[in-house]
C-alpha cells in the first residue's frame, strides 16, 4: 500500500517533506577543498539496516585521479532497529573517503542478501531509511546549506510524458559576490545520456543553449558565468545585465543503453537524471540550493491520492474515473513497482458519500490488486 501511495507522486512536483525509501540520492555530499559534509540518517523500519554507498566524483574523467567514475562502499553505515536518526559529522573524512559528488545509499536488511532480483530489480530484504546532509565550509567556519536526499523514484526521465522530461532552475546570480553553479547527475546506471542546458531570460526568450554527454552515474559540476558568458554581459550606459531575470531549463535526450542494460531489466536504459542550482557567496563559502522545478503543476491523480479525506465531512475536489498502471524501472540499478495515473473530471459533491468505486480507498484497493495480477 505504501508503495503505490509513494509512486503515485512520480510525476508530481518536487515535495518540501521527504520519504523514507530504501535507495536515496544526494547529490551534494563529500570533503574536498574548503566543504565539509554531515549526514543524518534515519532507519525507518525495525530492523537492523546496512547502508552501502555507490559514489560518483563530481567532473571525474579519465585521466582525473578519481578515474573510475563509480566507487563502491558496501556495509559501510550500520543502523539500530528503528533508530530515530544516526548524525555522522564529516562523514568522508570518518569513512575515509575524499572527493565530492553524487552519493547513492542503498538500504538493506543487515546480514542479508539484497541482490536484486534479474527480472525486477527487486528483493524483499530491501529497507527504507531517510537521508539528509549539510554542506558547510570549513574554513569560513559556516553554518551550511540542508540537502534533503532524494527517493530513488524522484528522479526526472526523457521516458516520463512530453511536459514532465524537463526542469527548470532560476535566481541565476553572476556577481561580484554571488555565483551561481548547476549541478547535473545522470542517475542511470544502464545508460549514457545527453544533457542539454538552455538559457532564457526573464521573457521566455531563448539566448544559449549547451549539451553535456554524461556517461552512466556521471555527474558535473558547471559555472553558469563560465559556461555562458552571455550572463556576463553589461548595457555600456547603466552597466546593467544584458539578460534579465535568467533561467535556466534541463532536458535529457539522446539516451543510449549500456550493453549490460538488455540483461538487467532495463531494455530502454531506464534514463534517469537530477539536476539542482547552487548560489555560492565568494566571500564567506557559503551555499544556497536552488531546487529544479517542474514548468506544469502536479497531476490531479497525484493530488487525489495525497489528499484523501481525513474526516467523513472532507472533500475530494475531483472524482477517479479510471486508473491505469504501467511498469516503472528505477534509475541506480534497480527497477519495478507501479506508477499510479488517475484520469479525473471535476465533479461537484451532492451532499453524499461518492460511490465506492470513485473513492480513494477503492483506487488503492485496485492499485493492489493489479499488482498481485502482474
Amino acid at each position: 500500500m505504501k508503495r503505490a501511495l509513494l509512486l503515485a507522486l512520480l510525476l508530481a512536483a518536487p515535495l518540501v517533506a521527504q520519504h523514507p525509501a530504501d535507495q536515496v540520492f544526494l547529490q551534494s555530499l563529500g570533503h574536498s577543498g574548503a566543504y565539509r559534509s554531515d549526514v543524518w540518517i534515519t532507519n525507518a523500519t525495525r530492523d537492523p539496516l546496512s547502508v552501502s554507498l555507490i559514489f560518483s566524483p563530481v567532473n571525474a574523467s579519465e585521466g582525473d585521479r578519481h578515474f573510475p567514475i563509480v566507487r563502491r562502499y558496501p556495509g559501510v553505515i550500520s543502523l539500530l532497529p528503528g533508530e530515530p536518526g544516526l548524525e555522522i559529522a564529516d562523514v568522508f573524512d570518518r569513512l575515509g573517503i575524499s572527493g565530492f559528488g553524487l552519493v547513492v545509499f542503498n538500504a538493506c536488511l543487515a546480514g542479508a542478501d539484497c541482490t536484486p532480483n534479474p527480472a525486477t530489480g527487486l528483493n524483499p530484504n530491501y529497507r527504507d531509511i531517510s537521508v539528509t546532509s549539510r554542506v558547510w565550509s570549513g574554513t569560513a567556519g559556516t553554518r551550511g546549506e540542508s540537502f534533503p536526499g532524494v527517493e530513488w523514484y524522484g528522479y526526472i526521465s526523457a521516458a516520463d510524458p512530453e511536459s514532465l522530461r524537463h526542469v527548470s532552475i532560476g535566481d541565476i546570480k553572476n556577481t561580484q559576490q554571488l555565483r551561481t553553479n548547476l549541478m547535473l547527475a545522470n542517475v542511470s546506471e544502464w545508460s549514457s545520456c545527453e544533457m542539454f542546458v538552455i538559457l532564457f531570460d526573464g521573457l521566455g526568450n531563448e539566448r544559449a543553449r549547451k549539451s553535456y554527454h554524461l556517461r552512466p552515474l556521471e555527474n558535473i559540476q558547471l559555472s553558469t558565468g563560465v559556461e555562458f558568458p552571455e550572463l556576463n554581459a553589461v548595457n555600456r550606459l547603466n552597466r546593467q545585465p544584458l539578460i534579465s531575470s535568467p533561467w535556466f531549463r534541463i532536458e535529457q535526450a539522446g539516451v543510449t543503453p549500456t550493453p549490460q542494460a538488455a540483461g538487467a531489466y532495463c531494455h530502454n536504459g531506464c534514463p534517469a537524471f537530477l539536476a539542482q542550482g547552487v548560489l555560492v557567496d565568494s566571500q564567506t563559502l557559503d551555499m544556497v540550493k536552488l531546487p529544479a522545478q517542474y514548468d506544469v503543476p502536479m497531476p490531479l491523480g497525484a493530488v487525489a491520492v495525497i489528499a484523501e479525506p481525513r474526516t467523513a465531512g472532507d472533500v475530494l475536489r475531483q472524482r477517479f474515473v479510471t486508473v491505469e498502471v504501467p511498469t516503472l524501472v528505477r534509475g541506480a540499478g534497480k527497477s519495478g513497482g507501479l506508477v499510479t495515473t488517475v484520469r479525473m473530471v471535476t465533479e461537484p459533491r451532492e451532499g453524499h458519500e461518492p460511490p465506492c468505486e470513485r473513492t480513494t480507498e477503492c483506487l488503492l484497493r485496485e492499485i493492489e490488486r493489479r499488482k498481485g495480477d502482474r
